[in-house]
């Protein structure tokens, strides 16, 4: 189901590149054979698994040509039914026709579980999905909701729940959604204190204009340059509202000290903007020659700031342009205009608000008058400011060590997840043992009231898509992921791996790792490498190490990840005896193979989806 009806479904969804399914049963055909009967007749595992593969062929021969016409050769001879399978000749003689059915049994069975995936304690397939490299990941994000919503009023998957266990858009479109939401808020705070101090709601709003023009502007410059919208460029913008005003106000004070000296309006805006033009021009790049630097910061620091710093830059010129265009245009043509219903009730507001205008002006002035006593008592001694000032360096900068650094902080997601590796060698069956027991545990917590929405956990593992095979089955490895509700804090993200940790510590013999989701494709914060040529003085190395950094405070889930040997049986044949039976090494190892695993023979078309053909003794 998830093979033939989701998965390509969600793989035609325009960004999607590949999805992957993970977990659930699945099929191959197993051909059994008596090994009494391969004795009998000299057969072994591999004559009749080649036998199987040289029938079941769909080849290219190449082209054939006549005087019109070019035809493509192509050998087609597939099995279509598990009764072909059970009717291809191994062996045609004087004694008759020997076929597959004759010397074993032929089914469709489900292969050995590789991976197992529950969702909150039920059975589940997992299906990982992974955009193309230039899909924008939150469109992506949305087409591939609105494909499983259309899928869950589906009929033919009816029965069948369908669950988002991680989607990274939304962490995205959450912190895009907040960063909006302050730059609104700075914005109109801005213009709320630039009414307090100019106390003439006319005046702030022509100001408060520069700042949406100003805006789309900075959108304009952002698309021409490929700078899309995210939480980084929306976190410049925001950094530029506070400074996008500031050109206005010089502009605007400048032309009302003409205009209060009686020069008429339009002389006024000319002198006016012209007297501050080059003031406001060096302000604008001294700030600018900041941020632009960051443009040319190389590997992953330039990455994280070249957003931000494009469009504080964007921003700043774009206030420039607006502090000496849109502003004086508006002084000049709005001030002999007749007053209309827009002016009329400009002043009503004006009259509201003038009372809280002039406690702020009052205050302001009592603040004044209070600083200008302060300032003149520290005149009096004019070195005091100088030497408070030094020492205030010379003790605090030293300090600034203690800060610590990191590249960015913690990410608040709502999700963690846990690593559980046990000793290499674990059957997948005692992996999944204890990895259910810490699933009761969490299910336990849940009850208690702590937060928790989903917990999804996968026992064994797989190489990511695009990731060479080894051949090894890691099922001694596994992870929990968690997911807390909606409305679940930090404080409570902290509590909640507390008491998962605190109940994981009662399992015995089960070492986990606390994680969590990744933005960056960062390693591990602090990591030490350790080389020899010899593996069992490496191994001792790397565990003291692992127990000196334990004593290290503030370091936490300090592992020594030492790859354990994979436990073996090693069979040892004695040559002699070997040539005495008239047999080769290659023989017997061949014969454990057919005995074991088996051997994949070639593949079957089952239910539009090719499954394994395996070949092996019972």
């Amino acid at each position: 189901l998830a093979e033939i009806r989701i998965k390509r479904r969600l793989e035609t969804v325009t960004g999607v590149a590949a999805a992957r399914v993970i977990g659930g049963a699945e099929d191959e055909v197993l051909v059994e054979l008596d090994p009494q009967r391969l004795d009998v007749l000299s057969l072994s595992v591999l004559d009749v698994a080649r036998k199987l593969g040289q029938e079941n062929v769909n080849r290219s021969g190449g082209e054939i040509r006549d005087h019109q016409t070019t035809y493509r050769l192509r050998t087609v001879r597939e099995f279509r039914s598990i009764e072909d399978i059970e009717n291809v000749i191994v062996r045609h003689g004087e004694t008759g026709t020997l076929r597959v059915r004759d010397i074993g049994s032929v089914a469709i069975v489900p292969r050995d579980d590789e991976i197992l995936v529950r969702v909150n304690g039920r059975p589940a397939v997992q299906l990982d999905l992974y955009k193309e490299g230039d899909a924008n990941s939150v469109f992506v994000a949305q087409r591939v909701r609105k494909r499983i919503e259309e899928m869950k009023h589906d009929r033919s998957l009816s029965g069948c729940k369908i669950e988002i266990l991680s989607d990274q858009a939304r962490f995205i479109e959450d912190s895009i959604a907040s960063v909006e939401s302050t730059a609104l808020m700075g914005a109109i705070l801005a213009a709320l204190v630039l009414y307090l101090f100019l106390r003439n709601l006319l005046s702030t709003l022509t100001i408060a204009l520069s700042i949406p023009v100003s805006v789309a502007v900075t959108f304009l410059l952002m698309e021409l340059t490929d700078v899309s919208l995210n939480v980084l460029s929306l976190g410049g913008l925001a950094l530029g509202i506070g400074m996008l005003v500031d050109n206005s106000v010089v502009v605007l004070e400048s032309i009302q000290r003409l205009r209060e000296q009686g020069m008429e309006v339009r002389k006024a805006v000319v002198e006016g903007t012209g007297q501050v033009m080059g003031g406001i021009i060096a302000s604008t790049l001294t700030t600018i020659a900041v941020f632009l630097p960051l443009i040319f910061v190389e590997g992953i620091g330039g990455e994280i700031f070249r957003d931000q710093a494009l469009t504080v830059t964007y921003s700043l010129l774009a206030s420039l342009f607006v502090s000496v265009t849109v502003i004086p245009t508006i002084i000049a043509n709005g001030s002999g205009s007749s007053p209309g219903l827009i002016m009329r009730l400009i002043l009503v507001i004006d009259r509201i608000l003038g009372p809280v205008a002039r406690l702020f002006s009052h205050a302001m002035t009592a603040a004044q008058r209070l600083y200008a006593r302060i300032l003149d008592q520290v005149l009096a001694v004019p070195w005091v400011a100088p030497v408070l000032a030094v020492m205030l360096c010379i003790l605090v900068l030293p300090q600034a060590s203690r800060l610590g650094s990191e590249l960015v902080p913690d990410l608040y997601q709502g999700q963690f997840h846990f690593d559980v590796e046990l000793v290499e060698g674990t059957p997948l069956e005692e992996t999944d043992r204890k990895v259910s027991s810490l699933e009761l545990a969490i299910e336990r917590l849940k009850i208690e009231g702590l937060p928790i929405s989903m917990v999804t956990s996968t026992v064994g593992d797989a190489p990511v898509l695009g990731e060479v095979q080894s051949g090894d089955r890691r099922e001694h490895v596994a992870r929990i992921s968690v997911t807390l509700t909606e409305d679940a804090t930090r404080e409570q993200e902290a509590i909640v791996i507390e008491r998962i940790e605190t109940e994981f510590a009662k399992v015995p013999d089960c070492p986990v790792t606390l994680g969590r989701p990744s933005l960056f494709t960062f390693r591990d914060p602090i990591e030490v490498e350790v080389y020899d040529e010899d593996l069992e003085v490496l191994r001792a190395s790397a565990l003291m190490i692992e127990q000196r950094l334990k004593l290290v405070p503030n370091l936490l889930d300090v592992q020594a990840q030492v790859s354990d040997q994979v436990p073996e049986i090693h069979v040892r044949l004695d040559p002699v005896r070997l040539s005495a039976y008239g047999l080769t090494l290659g023989q017997v190892a061949d014969g454990l193979r057919a005995k074991g695993i088996g051997e994949i023979a070639t593949q079957y078309r089952y239910a539009e989806k090719p499954i394994d053909v395996r070949v092996r003794m019972r």
